[in-house]
């Protein structure tokens, strides 16, 4: 996974297939996203083993070296294997040139607000005031995201490793971006919007949704991405993760 800011207004997340090569992008997105380096050079980045639940964040800086990018580390750090659940990657024998497809909109229909309603795993992409950038993983049990009746979602923030990354980029700065990816149908959502947290929340069932922090964040998209095509890789779950509440 790797996160951008693409903008001063917007902060995205893509992801990167093992083995293939492929983006997800559109050859047109490929473009915006090596433009949008050459002005908006830090870069998150997130290396996940689903399999293993072991994860590593790497963040830096980036250019262009022809039609590479190339990422300068000023942080990497493993964390915690929680809440990942474990999924294996069946690789086929080739990649075929199947092209990704990508549509956009502002309004959440049913059918997307189902899957999001439906999913155990998202990444969310993040910066600070300062440009520096990260991307970080969320998962829980199908379910574990909920929408409100104005269409935020509502997301709680389980305890972790305790480093607040993420919360506290949004604390600075409110605007983030959202990956979902459909694991069996080759499709991604991308999002991006304004996040609010929520701090104290004590009765007994936010504490028992949050598994004791009472802490929720609420994210309000306001432009979305969804791709068809957008992987190749076959993915089979194993297992949740025996920490989700």
């Amino acid at each position: 996974m790797y996160s951008g800011k693409m903008s001063f207004r917007v902060v995205n997340i893509m992801y990167v297939e093992p083995g293939s090569g492929c983006t997800g992008l559109s050859d047109q997105a490929v473009l915006r996203l090596y433009e949008n380096i050459r002005h908006h050079y830090h870069i998150g980045s997130l290396f996940i083993e689903l399999d293993s639940r072991r994860r590593l964040r790497v963040n830096g800086t980036c250019t262009i070296w022809g039609s590479m990018i190339h990422i300068t580390v000023q942080q990497a750090y493993p964390n915690c294997p929680k809440y990942i659940q474990r999924r294996v990657m069946n690789m086929p024998d080739y990649f075929e040139t199947t092209q990704a497809v990508s549509t956009t909109g502002t309004a959440l229909d049913k059918a997307t607000l189902e899957w999001i309603r439906k999913a155990d795993t998202f990444f969310i992409a993040s910066a600070a005031m300062d440009d520096h950038v990260d991307v970080s993983h969320r998962g829980g049990n199908p379910g574990f995201i909920t929408i409100t009746e104005d269409g935020r979602l509502k997301i709680p923030d389980y305890p972790g490793n305790s480093l607040f990354n993420t919360l506290g980029n949004i604390i600075q700065n409110p605007r983030v971006g959202l990956l979902f990816i459909d694991f069996d149908n080759r499709r991604a959502l991308q999002l991006t919007g304004m996040a609010e947290l929520l701090f104290d929340q004590r009765s007994e069932m936010d504490l028992r949704l949050t598994m004791g922090t009472g802490r929720f964040w609420l994210f309000h998209p306001e432009q979305w991405i969804h791709t068809t095509e957008h992987h190749q890789v076959a993915w089979n779950l194993l297992d949740y993760s025996p920490f989700n509440p």
